[in-house]
Parts: structure tokens; sequence; C-alpha cells
């Protein structure tokens, strides 16, 4: 089954229902169920790709190895 363009993933913590609000000028997504959010960002597409990014435990690892100062 393809994905709508437009819909988003389903939250990655309790498989809920992810929804756009706004709050004081900005755009975030958030689970319906548990509350996660996504980082405020100034655009619905903004917000979008910070929800839709999913961070594997091994890409986490590899992002703080490469970011320490050599």
């Amino acid at each position: 089954m393809k994905r709508r363009r437009n819909s988003l993933k389903r939250c990655p913590f309790c498989g809920g229902k992810a929804k756009y609000y706004e709050y004081d000028g900005d755009t975030y997504v958030s689970c319906g169920r548990c509350g996660a959010s996504s980082v405020a960002s100034a655009t619905k597409p903004d917000a979008a790709r910070c929800w839709q990014r999913r961070i594997g435990v091994g890409d986490e690892a590899k992002a703080t190895e490469e970011a320490r100062p050599r």
C-alpha cells in the first residue's frame, strides 16, 4: 500500500497517528496518543521533514562520533 505524498508517518514510539499543530506562529507535528512531537518549525513542510526523519541507534552513534573534534 502506497502512502499519500503528504501523509505523516505514525509515531515511532507508540504507533499513534500524527497531526500538524500550530502554536505561536510555529508549526509542529505531534502524536495524538503519547504526545511525542517534532521541533517547532516555520513551515508545515519543515515540520513534516523533522517528524518523518528516523534515526537508528547506529546512525545516532555515528553522527555523535563524527561531530567530535579531532
